[in-house]
């Protein structure tokens, strides 16, 4: 810790004493503790004579004496009245010697001292030792102070004129010389060279010099050089038995010529070559050895970056050899094998090679194949994946011309049979899941990635469930929905998303917004006020009741399907409506009760309290302020402020209402939520609803009957799957 930041948490002590005389350190002058002069409170009388403090028994707690604003002597100690801190300045120019600071630990011994002294150049300087509580030495350290003459023109800025002492010095205080550490038994740690250097980079450079670092036994560690605060030229590590152990090679900084370890028992451990010539000079040639001296690495670089890479057990089996091209390992190839020596994988990232990847189990059985082949202008690729007893689990086979691209890829179940097959050309793609009985599930058509043409699903018997068709994503032609005895539980028919009255439609009887309780509907309009809250339409200035109620009855028909699937994500909190709060300094509206339109912000507020009809006599004038607070039914945004009271907006604010409710059992379900639910319309018919969830995004189509479709191909069992869902579940 350094000398201010000492004497900073001791003064601050320091208050807690009788205060027989209030010394306040911060009237002065300098920022040297030291060599600063002190003021009275007025910061223009120097301080003189004695200043104590003492404790009920009379023995002193603290002692300062000044002369002239200067510190010439300090005592302070400690409640047992064992010395604390001492200081004993000399202010002679003429002694080499000008000033001492000591502090001891409680138990007597020396905690630090600082000696200040003029050098032969007649440049204040500290030698400073810091003990452990043992009293054994813990640092030595010497320290020059920089004149604000010395400071350069970057550094000056941070040395304002009021921490320039008597001398003229400021508080840059920085090494030179040797700088010393020892453990708490005495024995020397390390001895650092420092070179004097007068500004605020000094930490990065001053060490140069000889660098020695010792064990606890007092042998040698390491030992070193640095130049300019980089370590440079040959560095050697020794071990606790005083054996070398590494070898460095260091040109200002950089790791040249060759790197050498040892183990204890005297093999090698490693050898690196650091090449100055070479293209990739941070990029040495390796070799590295257990203790038994078995080669268990190497890695072999030309200038130009090509070579390779090895790895071997213990026992000198290879188990990965890696081509290196350029330096890079995505260039080559890599083959890996077991401790059995079985090929684990082999992948080749050269250009024209036909097997990219392949993978093996332990016991042998192909694990994962990639192919690659191109010829003219065609390029195709092959994957496949099996397990470990050589049941495939998927395929993928991608075709690539200029006209024309083909993905056909299979998911299979673990006893061989079809799960998943999508077939891809160009834009247009079929997907057909399958049950694991061999029965098809579903089969969705997709046009530039939007669902387009027929979807059906059958349940694991091969029944027809469900059969719509598609758009653009919109419903548009008939959607039918069948019970698992095959009888027609839904049929309507859609013109791009909007309902057409044919023969034939069996509709679904749903809630209506009346037939819902208040809480109900509090709970559904809240959902409008977080979404506002959060996406407001900068076009609009109010949304009125009813155009609530209306996004409201949307949730409504989100929440109705979505509840069958899974729990809604309701929040807690409840917005029940807005309070407009004007708070109108009545400095501006002196002629209000005279209606004088000729003010400027008289006019603004008539001509907008006219235009929504509300009265002036709301405004009641109270601390030299109008204030009123208007409940409204509907949504108002900030736009509504902007151009009804472009003058008055910093003093009228809207402020959601809430309460915090127990959610009903069967509707509002308990979910820690922080995501919300935007709904916004997507045509004439049909709204679209959008949530996220991490990093995914999840969307509903939601039509005039209430019918509510998911897209991106997600299905509701999937919704907590996907992106884990499962942390926002009831937590009761």
């Amino acid at each position: 810790m350094n000398l201010l930041s000492i004497l900073f948490l001791l003064i601050s002590s320091i208050a807690c004493a009788q205060a027989d005389c209030d010394f306040k350190y911060q009237n002065k002058k300098g920022g040297n503790y030291i060599f600063s002069i002190y003021y009275e409170s007025d910061l223009k009388t120097p301080l003189n004579g004695t200043c104590e403090r003492r404790y009920n028994d009379n023995k002193i707690f603290e002692k300062r004496t000044f002369k002239d604003g200067k510190l010439t002597e300090e005592e302070l100690n400690y409640e047992s009245g064992a010395t604390k801190i001492k200081v004993h300045p000399a202010w002679n120019i003429h002694d080499t010697v000008i000033a001492t600071m000591e502090t001891y630990w409680e138990n007597g011994n020396r905690k630090q001292t600082s000696i200040y002294y003029w050098d032969k150049s007649k440049r204040r300087c500290e030698k400073y030792i810091d003990y452990h509580i043992n009293g054994k030495q813990r640092f030595v350290s010497y320290y020059a102070y920089a004149r604000l003459s010395e400071i350069n023109e970057y550094d000056i800025k941070d040395y304002p004129p009021h921490t320039i002492d008597y001398d003229g010095y400021t508080t840059l205080r920085v090494p030179f010389g040797n700088a010393l550490e020892y453990d708490d038994n005495g024995v020397l740690k390390s001895r650092t060279s420092h070179q004097l250097i007068l500004n605020g980079g000094h930490e990065h450079s001053s060490k140069h010099g000889p660098f020695e670092e010792y064990h606890h036994n007092g042998k040698l560690k390491t030992k070193g050089y640095y130049k300019d605060g980089d370590p440079d030229g040959d560095w050697l590590i020794y071990n606790f038995l005083g054996a070398k152990i590494e070898e460095q090679h260091f040109q200002r900084n950089m790791k040249v010529n060759t790197w050498k370890g040892w183990y204890d028992n005297g093999n090698k451990r490693f050898e690196y070559i650091y090449d100055t010539l070479s293209n990739f000079i941070f990029h040495p040639i390796k070799k590295e050895w257990n203790e038994a001296g078995v080669l268990t690495f190497q890695r072999t670089i030309d200038r130009r970056g090509d070579g390779f890479e090895k790895k071997w057990t213990d026992n000198g089996l290879l188990i990965q050899s890696i081509e290196l091209v350029n330096n890079s390992k995505e260039l080559g190839s890599d083959k890996t094998w077991y401790p059995s020596g079985q090929l684990k994988y082999f992948l080749n990232n050269h250009r024209n090679a036909d097997t990219t990847y392949v993978s093996y189990f332990q016991n042998g059985i192909m694990e994962e194949l990639h192919l690659k082949s191109k010829s003219e202008l065609t390029e195709s690729i092959l994957n496949k994946n099996w397990n470990e007893i050589g049941v495939l689990l998927n395929s993928l086979s991608k075709i690539t011309s200029p006209d024309k691209s083909t993905v056909d890829s299979y998911e299979f179940w673990s006893n061989g049979k079809k799960k998943v097959h999508t077939y891809q050309l160009n834009d247009m793609r079929k997907q057909e899941k399958f049950f694991e009985n061999g029965n098809l599930q579903s089969v969705i058509h997709y046009l530039g990635g939007k669902l387009n043409g027929s979807s059906e699903n059958f349940d694991s018997l091969g029944t027809l469930l469900q059969q719509y068709e598609y758009s653009s994503n919109l419903r548009n032609g008939w959607c039918k929905r069948f019970d698992h005895k095959g009888k027609l539980v839904f049929a309507q028919y859609y013109e791009n998303g909007c309902l057409k009255k044919m023969t034939g439609e069996v509709s679904i009887k749903r809630r209506t917004w009346e037939s819902l309780t208040n809480d109900e509907k509090e709970g559904f309009v809240n959902l409008v006020y977080t979404d506002l809250m959060n996406h407001q339409n900068q076009s609009k200035l109010i949304y009125s009741k009813a155009q609530i109620d209306s996004i409201a009855m949307i949730y409504l028909q989100l929440f109705d399907e979505w509840s069958k699937h899974l729990p809604f994500p309701f929040p807690e909190k409840i917005y029940t409506n807005q309070v407009v709060s004007f708070r109108l300094p009545g400095v501006y509206l002196t002629e209000l009760e005279k209606k004088d339109t000729t003010n400027k912000y008289v006019k603004e507020l008539l001509t907008a309290f006219d235009k929504y009809s509300w009265k002036t006599s709301n405004l009641k004038f109270e601390n030299g302020y109008f204030n009123w607070d208007l409940k409204v039914d509907g949504f108002y945004t900030q736009r509504f402020i902007q151009q009804n009271f472009p003058l008055f907006q910093p003093f009228i604010y809207i402020t959601p209402h809430s309460k915090n409710i127990i959610p009903l059992e069967t509707t509002f379900n308990k979910i820690n939520r922080t995501r919300l639910i935007s709904i916004n319309q997507l045509s004439d018919c049909v709204y679209q609803a959008t949530t996220y969830s991490y990093y995914r995004t999840f969307q509903f189509l939601i039509y005039p009957d209430g019918e509510v479709d998911l897209l991106n191909n997600i299905d509701w069992d999937q919704l907590n799957e996907i992106d884990d869902f499962s942390r926002e579940m009831p937590y009761d």
